[in-house]
Formats: C-alpha cells, structure tokens, sequence
C-alpha cells in the first residue's frame, strides 16, 4: 500500500526471509562467516541459539545460500518428526529407497549413501532449524548420525538452529553424548537500541529507498524500546509505522507514526525487558570450553597477552556491600555500561553469566556477594583468585547495575533451587566474603537490577 508512495519497488520489512534482506551488521555478518567456517571444518556438531524473533531463520537461509557448491544441505523447517519419520525423510533427500526396516539397518544405508556422496567430493550438511522442538528420541538419532566417518573424516555435518529451550534440553544428563560431540557454539544475540537505525534503513535501501534516513530519531527510539532488540518485532513496527506514515501524507515516521504501531502490536513494555543486549560474538568457544567459562579463567589469562592485561587501578577495589544496589536508581539512570572494555575472560564470564540467569527460574535463589565498580573490574580477577580453592569459582557470575549512582557490576554465586539451600551455600562461604553481608536474592530480582545496555 505505501511501496509507491515511498518509491520501494517492494516491501521492506517482510517477515518471510529473504537473502537480500540479510543485515550483517551488529556482528552478524561475522557469525555466518563462523559459521561457514565451521561447516567447512566437517568435524561435530554446530549450535546455534537465539531468542524467539532474534533472526535464526534468517541466518539459517543466509548459510544455505552462501554454502560452497561442494556442499548439499538438507534442511528440516519442521523437526517435530519422531526418529523413524527423521530417519525415512533422510532417506529420501539421499535418494535411498526408504524401505522400513530397524533403525541399524537405515543408519548403514544412509552410511552408504553418504559415502558414496564424499567419494564424489560432496559433503553433506543436515540443518535443523527450531531443534528445541525436536523429540529427545529424535536427538539421540541425530547424535548417531555424527559418529559416521570414512577415515578420518566426518560423512555428515550437523547444524541445530534453535531457542534457549535447546541449550537447557542439552544440559540433561541423557543430553550429555550428544552436547560432548557439539564442537562450536554461536549465540545469535538480540539487537542493541544503537544498532536498530541502521538495520531500518538497510532494509529501506534494500527495498529501494534512495533518500535520508526514513525514520526520524525519536520514532527509532520508540521501536528500539517496543523491540527490545528482536528483528521480527522491529519489522513488524516499522512496516505498521510506514503504514501510519502513508496514511498521514507525511515524507517521514516521526514518533507519533511509531507510537501508533506499538500500540496496536501490544508488546510488552520495554520496562520488563531486563535481558541485557551483548555485543554478538562469531564463535563463543567450543562446547568444553564454553561449558565452564570461569573455571577456564585464570587458564585463559596466560593464553594471550590480551587476556593476561586487567585494568590496572591506583586505588584499591572498591567493594561495595550488596546493599548498595538499588533497582530504582537503575530505572532512573541514563548513562551506560562500556561492555566493549572488559577483559577478554572478564567479557566471556559476562556472556556466559547472562546465558545462566537468562535460562534460569525466576524463583531460584542466587547470593549476591557485592558490587564492584565497572572501572575497577579488572582487579575483580585478582580478587576471586584469592578465594581460589576456598568456594566454586565456576558458579560465580557477574552482571551489569548500578550502586549509589556508580556504574557498577554485581557478582553473586550459584543458583539454588530453594532458600534453604542458598543460606547452606552462603555459611560455606569465605570469611571475609560473609563479612561484606551476601544477600539472597532470586533471579527475578537479579533481573530487576539489570541495567540495560
């Protein structure tokens, strides 16, 4: 309705993926070439997690598109097929005879097929979108299927594309086979609120606009805030926006046009969204490694010369009590966190941190230990190591807040199913962390503290 009002030769902000709609900045351009990367690599199984309507979809056609003509994909848009159904559509995209017969004698013929695929230089990927849908039985299959070899190479890779639900259903102990044989691990991360007036008027000259931004900065404001860093919901805005704009003959979206398409989407208030915005990484790290982020910390300093430098402070670290924090004071802030100058191992613990209060119940109880000021972070290492041996330092992590006003990082520890269990931990602690006066305090409320970045 307003394509030729605007002069778009089609619409720009369409739901259905498309390959010239591919926005690669934020990152992402980054993480298809990882993921290309490790496609071609042929060993294990690839792993790609993202909220609801961050872009998996999208990302997933990209690496269908740009793979090398060496390679032939096979790609399940609906993997809610039981393994007997897996295994007869796999059958069929390898131009097997699908006979019914036990479930060994089908993994020898798709053996077969595969070899005989790679003797004529053809490697297989079987890509899975929405893999957090997939039956437990039907993952057991697919960890089957990634034991297949001919020599020393692998006859099929893998590529699960799914919500964080995949990555809790992976932490089950009958999930362990099968998360040990995932060799890298993306996390396709929402957008940040400075990244959305970019990818809007991407998609605008994508469409064939030709002029100044369309969006003005207050009506990119509203979306950014509606959005919450999701690209499904800030097409749906910005297409209801174009529409308000069309209909008031106006040449711009201001934010009245973007007010309009809020309301009527109904998303939850942005208040609530308290998940804070990473910069998007190419490749996390490999399962084993991403696994225990902090428990590999102090290994991870004396890799790189990078990771062994921490923010050097004149003063001593500044640790104030847990008490110090205020949720309201963050609610009222306006400056923000510079996640770009963490450490390395300081930046892959903060990932890694908000992954596990992300997943977890809102009622499980965590010890919030203190905060530390964002510009003494560095020394946040030297501290811990102290307690090296003394308390679990793998279930430390840390979160971005504000105390007195102070830009500043909580650390708490461990997550726990009740009180009861929490209050255990904490009269195990150290000492002289029990002297800093550790509160308990539930994920929900962790939430709340969150600055949003």
């Amino acid at each position: 309705m307003y394509q030729s009002y605007f002069s778009l030769h089609c619409p720009p902000f369409r739901l259905t993926p498309h390959p010239d709609f591919f926005y690669d900045g934020a990152g992402r351009g980054h993480l298809l070439q990882a993921l290309l990367y490790a496609v071609d690599s042929g060993e294990g199984v690839i792993k790609v997690s993202g909220e609801v309507g961050a872009g998996k979809t999208m990302l997933c056609r990209m690496l269908l598109e740009k793979m090398p003509p060496k390679m032939t994909a096979i790609y399940f848009a609906n993997p809610m097929m039981s393994e007997g159904e897996l295994t007869q559509n796999l059958l069929l995209e390898l131009a097997v005879p699908a006979e019914i017969s036990p479930s060994k004698s089908a993994i020898r013929r798709i053996e077969e097929a595969l070899i005989e695929r790679y003797g004529a230089g053809q490697q297989v990927v079987v890509v899975v979108d929405e893999a957090h849908a997939m039956p437990a039985a039907s993952l057991e299959f697919i960890r089957l299927l990634s034991n297949l070899d001919y020599g020393h190479h692998k006859l099929l890779q893998i590529v699960l594309f799914g919500q964080p639900e995949l990555d809790q259903q992976l932490t089950q102990p009958a999930m362990r086979p099968l998360r040990e044989r995932i060799s890298y691990s993306f996390e396709l991360s929402r957008l940040e609120k400075t990244d959305v007036a970019a990818y809007l008027h991407f998609r605008l000259q994508a469409a064939g606009w030709q002029g100044p931004p369309l969006f003005d900065d207050a009506a990119v404001k509203e979306i950014a805030l509606a959005a919450q860093g999701l690209t499904r919901r800030i097409n749906l805005l910005a297409d209801k926006a174009l529409l308000a704009s069309f209909a008031d003959n106006a040449r711009t979206v201001s934010r009245e046009h973007a007010r309009l398409a809020v309301r009527e989407c109904a998303y939850a208030p942005a208040a609530a969204f308290r998940a804070w915005p990473v910069k998007p990484i190419a490749v996390l790290a490999t399962v084993a490694a991403v696994g225990i982020v902090f428990g590999l910390w102090y290994g991870a300093r004396t890799t790189t010369a990078s990771a062994q430098t921490v923010v050097a402070a004149s003063a001593p670290l500044r640790v104030n009590s847990p008490a110090a924090v205020s949720s309201s004071s963050v609610a009222s802030a306006t400056t923000q966190i510079d996640v770009d100058g963490l450490p390395p191992a300081l930046d892959q613990l903060a990932q890694h941190s908000r992954q596990q209060i992300n997943a977890a119940n809102a009622q499980t109880q965590t010890i919030l230990l203190m905060t530390v000021p964002h510009n003494q972070l560095g020394e946040l290492e030297k501290l811990m190591q102290r307690y090296d041996g003394q308390m679990k330092l793998d279930q430390v992590m840390i979160y971005p807040t504000q105390a007195n006003g102070v830009k500043s990082w909580g650390v708490v520890y461990g997550l726990f199913a009740d009180k009861r269990s929490a209050k255990q931990a904490m009269a195990q602690l150290p000492d002289a962390l029990k002297r800093n006066k550790p509160l308990l305090r539930s994920v929900a409320g962790v939430r709340e503290e969150i600055w949003t970045l």
